[in-house]
């Protein structure tokens, strides 16, 4: 069992290992390591759903499901080598830009010249 300190509460973690022999010689450092891992994994997770929007489609066929599947798995792999190459500072940021572009394209080609906004 591991305690850390979180947004001022304790969190505690329990760390299973599958030979009992090896208990004894797990350390804080060893549990940080997994955690950390843990953490990377749960992110991943995360930029799938949202960013690479891979729960959302609109097809029901097994074969257009899959394309999808791999459209988003593929699409996090670009994000991930432009973070990589340092294009980019995180997986949120090209999702961003692109949504501010079409805000603004929008607003251009649809203000009202002459209206004044009360």
């Amino acid at each position: 069992v591991f305690r850390q300190l979180f947004k001022e509460a304790y969190r505690y973690y329990i760390m299973g290992v599958a030979n009992l022999e090896s208990l004894d010689s797990i350390n804080y450092t060893d549990f940080k390591s997994t955690h950390d891992q843990h953490w990377q994994i749960e992110c991943y997770h995360r930029a799938l759903k949202q960013v690479c929007n891979i729960e959302r489609f609109q097809v029901r066929k097994s074969h257009a499901i899959r394309t999808h599947v791999y459209c988003a798995l593929k699409a996090f792999c670009k994000l991930e080598i432009m973070k990589t190459k340092q294009i980019i500072t995180n997986w949120y940021q090209v999702q961003r830009q692109l949504f501010n572009k079409i805000i603004a394209e929008f607003i251009k080609h649809n203000s009202i010249t002459g209206m004044a906004c009360a």
